[in-house]
């Protein structure tokens, strides 16, 4: 326990961590602000004018097609929280998977870069207690940070729409499912930095973890359709990150392949105990300089 503390101090003491939540953060404040207060309700001529077709009887008995002016209703641009907390926390959800890789891949990099790793084998060489402390200490550290920003967008959004918005829908139901949307979003988060972590462990630089998972999101999509990548692609940790950020029955889910979300679970966890077993056998008989 005492090394995992430790391990969880350092996650939370780095710069990159408090500035990545804190900029993500700033950044939400300003966009909902705009979108708050920039919201009307529908109004009178303010929607767009049309031509609405209309059938004519002649004398003959003969129909014509003539057209008419009309308009489309003007939108309601308050911000509802009902109906938009959904797909904001489906978005944030991906935002912080990207967001973890790259705290879970800076955060063994950084100590390879250093040197520091060297001197904390020294104090406990028990290399596969480390690594194991490490790796938690991410999946918590990456968990946190996913709340605490989708938390504080979810507070926003709904006070937004108590301000100036839209406040409907809200019952136990919808409360049950914005916290499963949370769930997701935290999960995919703790996957990710771990996944990250471990491939940085083996490759020994922040940057080539970045580049491995950043690469696997188009690969998904283009060499699916191929026959020499498509098989490959399908197998893609990437893949089952997406799945449980987006939910499979979704929209965005839906061409992922993956028919299930129990599916997805076991598709990233099975990921994450062959990178984090790998890593550690790799880990534990490599000479760390």
């Amino acid at each position: 326990m005492r090394q995992l503390d430790a391990e969880l101090r350092r996650f939370f003491a780095r710069r990159i961590v408090r500035g990545a939540v804190v900029m993500t953060v700033l950044v939400a404040i300003v966009s909902i602000g705009i979108i708050t207060v920039r919201g009307h309700p529908p109004r009178a001529g303010a929607g767009r004018a049309v031509p609405v077709p209309v059938v004519v009887t002649g004398p003959n008995g003969q129909q014509q097609i003539t057209y008419s002016g009309g308009e489309t209703p003007a939108h309601d641009t308050r911000i509802d929280v009902g109906r938009s907390l959904e797909n904001t926390l489906q978005a944030m959800a991906i935002v912080m998977l990207l967001i973890s890789i790259v705290l879970g891949a800076s955060f063994v990099g950084a100590d390879f870069n250093v040197g520091s790793l060297t001197s904390q084998l020294l104090y406990e060489p028990r290399r596969w207690r480390v690594h194991l402390s490490k790796a938690v200490a991410v999946a918590i550290g990456c968990a946190v940070a996913s709340a605490v920003v989708c938390i504080a967008i979810g507070a926003m959004v709904y006070g937004g729409s108590e301000l100036h918005g839209i406040v409907r829908g809200i019952d136990a139901t919808w409360w049950h499912h914005r916290a499963v949307d949370l769930g997701r979003a935290i999960a995919t988060a703790a996957a990710a930095g771990v996944m990250a972590y471990s491939v940085t462990v083996v490759a020994h630089r922040t940057s080539a973890a970045i580049v491995v998972f950043l690469a696997q999101f188009p690969f998904i999509h283009i060499a699916a359709s191929t026959p020499l990548f498509g098989p490959l692609s399908k197998y893609a940790p990437f893949r089952g990150l997406l799945a449980i950020a987006t939910d499979v029955h979704s929209a965005a889910g839906s061409d992922l392949r993956i028919r299930t979300n129990a599916g997805a679970f076991l598709f990233a966890g099975a990921w994450i105990v062959i990178l984090v077993g790998a890593s550690g056998v790799i880990f534990a008989r490599s000479e760390v300089r």
